[in-house]
Formats: C-alpha cells, sequence, structure tokens
C-alpha cells in the first residue's frame, strides 16, 4: 500500500514559505544550465549544421586553418581541372579560391573593437552555398569596395546597408546583408575576392573550395589531390573543417559547468534542509503513518517524491524564465580565425530535457538523506513527543 500522493502536496502547500525558496535556488541553478546548455547548442548550430558534404576545401599542406594557409592562382587551375568536379549550368567547374583575412570592426554598444572575418569569393563561391541568400540590399559587384555582411552581425556591429568600413587601402561600402540559417558564416563580412588580395596587406589567396559532382568522384578527388605532391594541400571535408572548430566554445563549456556543479550542490543543500526540516516537524506524523501500517520504503519513496517534485517544479520555473531569452546573441572569439563569431542561445528539446533531467536530480540527491532519515524513525519514541 502506499501514500497518496495527495498527501505530498498537502505537506508542500503547508510549507509555502520554506518549499517556495526551495524551488527558487533550485530555478535559478535551472536558469544558468539553460543558458549553458542553449549557448553550445547554439554554438554548435553554428558550426556543425554548415558546410555541404560533397564540398572539399583545400589548404596549404601541413595546415588546418584558413587564416593561416596560402594558396596560388597556378595551383587552383590545376585543381579545377581534375576529373569528378561539378558543373554548373553553364559548364564551368563549381570551384572557389577564396581569401579569408580580418578586418576591425567598432562594437554597435560602444565597447570597443574588434576582428572579424572578411572572406573574398567569386561567384562560384556563391553558388557553392546555395542556402546562403540575400535578405536586404544586394551582392556586391566585382571590382568595387563593396562588401555584404551577415546577419548576426548586425545585433553586435554597425554593418547595416550603407554602412561604411575601412580595409586596405580606403573606404568599403556595406550593400547588402545575407542569412545562412544561423551559421557560422552570419558572422563573416564577403566581398570580391580580387579585390581584397589587392588591397590586402597580405595579398595571397588562403583557400579553395570545390563541390565533386558525386558521393564516388568525392572519395577520387579526395584521394588524387591529398597525395599529389605538386599541389601540395590537405584536403578537408567542408562539415568536417568546420565541425573541429566547436572548440571555441570550451571557455564557455568549461566556465559555464564550474558554476553551475557549484550552484547544483547549493540547491541540494537547500533541498536537503528544507526535507530535513519537514521530517523533524512531521515526526509524530510519520509514526502514525507506520503504525496505520504504511512501511518504512512508502515512507521513504513518499518523501523522496516529494523532494523531486520541489525539483520538477523549480525545473519548470528555470526554464520559464529563460523562455523570452529565446534567440538572444552573443558573441565568442573563435581560436581558428582569430576573429568574433556571434551566435544564438538555442532552447532546443534537449536542452530542456537536459534542465529537467538536472532539477529532478537535485531534488532527489536533496531528498534522500532526509527520506532514509524519516524511514528509520523510531515508532515508540516518536509517539510520545
Amino acid at each position: 500500500m502506499k501514500i497518496p500522493f495527495y498527501y505530498n502536496i498537502r505537506n508542500l502547500r503547508s510549507r509555502t514559505g520554506t518549499t517556495a525558496l526551495t524551488i527558487a535556488g533550485i530555478a535559478i541553478t535551472v536558469v544558468v544550465i539553460v543558458l549553458l546548455t542553449g549557448l553550445l547548442a547554439g554554438l554548435n548550430r553554428a558550426f556543425v549544421a554548415n558546410g555541404d558534404p560533397l564540398n572539399l576545401l583545400l589548404l596549404r599542406k601541413g595546415l588546418d586553418t584558413e587564416y593561416a594557409s596560402s594558396v596560388t592562382r597556378e595551383s587552383f587551375q590545376t585543381v579545377k581541372s581534375l576529373p569528378g568536379i561539378a558543373q554548373t549550368g553553364d559548364q564551368q567547374p563549381m570551384a572557389s579560391l577564396e581569401v579569408v583575412t580580418g578586418i576591425i570592426v567598432r562594437r554597435r554598444d560602444g565597447s570597443g573593437d574588434t576582428n572579424v572575418t572578411l572572406r573574398g569569393v567569386d561567384t562560384a563561391g556563391i553558388q557553392l552555398r546555395p542556402r546562403i541568400r540575400i535578405i536586404e540590399g544586394r551582392w556586391f559587384t566585382a571590382g568595387q569596395r563593396e562588401m555584404v555582411a551577415g546577419r548576426a552581425l548586425r545585433t553586435r556591429f554597425n554593418v547595416n546597408v550603407g554602412s561604411k568600413l575601412f580595409f586596405g587601402r580606403g573606404e568599403w561600402t556595406v550593400v547588402g546583408v545575407f542569412d545562412n540559417q544561423n551559421t557560422v558564416q552570419e558572422s563573416e563580412l564577403w566581398a570580391d575576392s580580387n579585390q581584397i588580395v589587392s588591397e590586402s596587406p597580405r595579398p595571397h589567396f588562403s583557400s579553395m573550395l570545390v563541390r565533386a559532382s558525386d558521393d564516388q568522384a568525392l572519395a577520387g578527388l579526395k584521394e588524387k589531390i591529398a597525395t599529389d605532391q605538386r599541389l601540395g594541400l590537405s584536403v578537408f571535408d567542408e562539415p568536417e573543417y568546420y565541425a573541429r572548430q566547436v572548440a571555441a566554445g570550451n571557455s564557455i563549456k568549461f566556465i559555464g559547468w564550474f558554476i553551475a556543479l557549484i550552484m547544483a550542490a547549493g540547491s541540494c543543500f537547500a533541498a536537503a534542509n528544507t526535507m530535513f526540516a519537514s521530517v523533524a516537524y512531521r515526526a509524530p506524523e510519520i509514526a502514525v503513518l507506520r503504525v496505520m501500517g504504511f512501511s518504512r520504503m512508502n515512507i521513504l519513496q513518499s518523501f523522496l517524491l516529494e523532494s523531486i517534485v520541489v525539483g520538477c517544479l523549480g525545473g519548470l520555473l528555470g526554464i520559464l524564465l529563460m523562455i523570452p531569452f529565446q534567440g538572444f546573441t552573443t558573441g565568442t572569439m573563435n581560436s581558428f580565425t582569430f576573429s568574433e563569431m556571434v551566435f544564438r542561445l538555442e532552447i532546443t528539446p534537449g536542452v530542456v530535457l537536459i534542465a529537467l533531467a538536472a532539477a529532478v536530480l537535485m531534488g532527489a540527491l536533496g531528498g534522500i538523506v532526509p527520506a532514509w532519515s524519516a524511514a528509520r524513525q523510531d515508532i515508540i519514541v516518536r509517539l510520545r513527543e
């Protein structure tokens, strides 16, 4: 015979003050957990969701980042003539010679300047990323000092259509804003690759992006390019290259989880304190339950369930408090590109499940010792109190 669940609800309602404080403590911890896991979910989306499985990124041999790499026009001409490269509708190879550098941009809130990735592409480079679309203004004109900005940049920097940015030997005009489904490329500025190389302090191309015609051609291209000593190129699957950059969020993971663990320990102690007080207050009542035939296991389960309910309520409150911040944007330094990247807080179903599980765990850990104490009460002694 189990103790009715209504018994637990009644006891929680009779201790409104202490119960509310415990729920609030767990809710604050859950807010931190949702913030942390939501930021990591946004970071993962920015990187992992980027890239096409048929695209290959080619860098200088031995290097693993576009910022440090340099490639030549001559090797690009060789690569784009290889068999297995996909063709456009007008029979042109889908291959792009690109340059990646940095540009100093002032933050919108006036907190200072920072480095933002500037990518030089051509028409083929845009075609190789079909998910990218202009949502405001237009694409840059080749040979002109014009740029287009990723949508995410607008939330943190003054890069609206018509904005002026200084690079190389003069001012450049932002003529458009593009969207790429919240991926890392929305943290970049794009312009004509030849124009950037002609004005850059580092006048060389950084990488090549090519698309294979199919999966079979992909494997052949990777082997041929990687083993050709004349080219001197390293080959990366485009999605794999971006997935490796998730390491940019390591500092967020470490600091966030450290703070969350400390707060979770405090919440467990708060829950334990609340339940110990409940056990002390209800000692005669517990003895009566034993006399009525409820076993020690029934009492342990009842008190543990009560603590878990408190944890669940705290978890739900913490999640509700964070929902208005869905889509909140922030930035971090990308250690691969040495520039700031912008990403969003993503409160996904996975984030909600992690937060609820953490709240339940806090409630259970806080309640297990008091519940055990309640189950071990001496019936005769408590009835005399």
